[in-house]
């Protein structure tokens, strides 16, 4: 609170107050304590006016920050829950990628061990043929495995017995459908021109009367129809 200083007030220092039309004067003296009273007064007033104003002009800047401060709320909010529904699109979509791409993968490893399987077993029944296993032969025969298959020389399961010499499994052969008739392996070799090479006569006569055999049947089932 500011401080005053205050004289005491000389006989010209007078407020006079006049009251109704009387030509008389009626004068009321102020002395100097009441004189510092009433400025004391009025100077405590202007202060709380001022600090008032100050307080609501805080309190103003205040709500106005508080109200900026939740607007940059609700807006980075608003990006966050955004940006997490792109993340978990994204999520979505790879892992949707991911199981076709799994998906795809279990085919093509399905694919490959069925075809590595197939080998294995044709190139099996080739080791049967040249060993003459004909249990061997028929057990592969009963699985379904393909009796004209080749390997990287071309060559088939009678191609094998017929280098061999083996007739029996020669006959077994081709009595389960075997053809070898315009059937040559990598250097244009078929089972008769094999038998001849390895000197194997009853292969070959096994072949040649096999061939005939099945032109008589062929041709008496035409002159049938």
């Amino acid at each position: 609170m500011a401080a005053f200083g205050f004289t005491p007030a000389s006989q010209q220092d007078v407020f006079s107050i006049e009251t109704g039309q009387s030509s008389s004067k009626t004068v009321s003296v102020l002395s100097g304590e009441e004189a510092r009273q009433f400025y004391e007064n009025l100077t405590n007033d202007g202060i709380r006016q001022d600090g008032s104003r100050r307080a609501n002009s805080k309190k103003d800047g205040r709500e106005h920050h508080m109200r900026q401060r939740n607007r940059e709320s609700s807006r980075r909010l608003r990006r966050r829950v955004q940006a997490a529904g792109a993340q978990q699109s994204s999520n979505d979509s790879v892992v949707q990628r991911g199981i076709r791409g799994e998906s795809e993968d279990d085919q093509r490893r399905d694919r490959s061990t069925s075809e590595r399987s197939a080998e294995l077993k044709g190139l099996r029944l080739l080791r049967c043929a040249h060993e003459g296993d004909v249990s061997g032969i028929k057990e592969l025969l009963s699985k379904g495995v393909d009796i004209n298959f080749q390997d990287t020389f071309f060559w088939t399961a009678v191609m094998c017995a017929s280098w061999s010499g083996q007739r029996t499994a020669v006959r077994l052969l081709l009595d389960h459908g075997a053809a070898w008739v315009g059937v040559v392996d990598t250097q244009g070799r078929d089972a008769k021109d094999l038998a001849q090479e390895a000197g194997h006569s009853e292969v070959l006569e096994e072949l040649l009367n096999y061939g005939r055999s099945t032109q008589r049947e062929t041709q008496s089932s035409s002159s049938s129809v």
